[in-house]
């Protein structure tokens, strides 16, 4: 759920590899699972 600006991190050299490191080890949010379905087997 995060901008498209923040892809731009990624082309300064260092500190973009660190910011999407740590991005990607950020939980899911809740609003981001709006449009999966029901797990296979539940209720």
């Amino acid at each position: 759920n995060f901008s498209a600006w923040m892809l731009l991190v990624a082309f300064v050299p260092f500190i973009g590899g660190l910011v999407l490191f740590v991005l990607t080890l950020l939980p899911s949010r809740e609003a981001g699972r709006r449009f999966d379905g029901p797990l296979p087997g539940s209720a």
